[in-house]
Parts: C-alpha cells; structure tokens; sequence
C-alpha cells in the first residue's frame, strides 16, 4: 500500500518536533498544580529546555573545533538542565550548591 503523503510530510519536516515530544515525555518536572496556567508554565519551561538542548546538540556537531562546546561524549539533558541552572545561579562548575 502506498503512504499517505500527509504521512510522509509529517516523516519527513516535523521530525525535530517528534523528537523534542519524545524527550519531554521521559525529562519533564511533571507539577501538579491547581492553576492551569502553573501547569502551562512549567510546561513551557521544560519545553524550552529541551529544544534548547536539541539546538545545543546540533550547535556542537556542526562546530567540533570550538572549545566552549566541549563537553563529554555522553552528555545528557539532566547534565544540561543542571548546567543551565549553575550558569543561571551564578554558581561554579563543580562546585558544592548552596544550602538554605
């Protein structure tokens, strides 16, 4: 049977969206909130960290030489959501967070 062509466009140009669907489904911070807009924010929060961390990825293959973009082989969106924070905190690299 032939695809569909809408199956194919879809296969074809959404699948960076697919993709961040994908990840956002199993690294999200899943608040519970009684306001939907509490929801929808944090929502959007996570979303932005994910395609900020897909563009990251893809940043970092298309410029292998640049020595800012080095990071470890296995680096993962955890890795990434805790380097953004250290970098939003002020905070260094490795060391202890701080404790309230």
């Amino acid at each position: 049977m032939k695809q569909p062509i809408v199956v194919h466009n879809y296969n074809q140009y959404l699948n960076g969206g697919n993709r961040s669907d994908q990840i956002l489904a199993t690294n999200n911070t899943l608040r519970k909130c009684l306001w939907w807009w509490k929801a929808l924010f944090f929502h959007m929060i996570d979303t932005a960290i994910v395609n900020s961390f897909i563009l990251f990825q893809l940043h970092h293959a298309a410029n292998p030489e640049k020595e800012k973009l080095t990071r470890p082989n296995k680096y993962s969106l955890p890795e990434f959501r805790e380097e953004l924070v250290r970098q939003l905190a002020g905070l260094q690299e490795y060391d202890q967070p701080p404790v309230f």
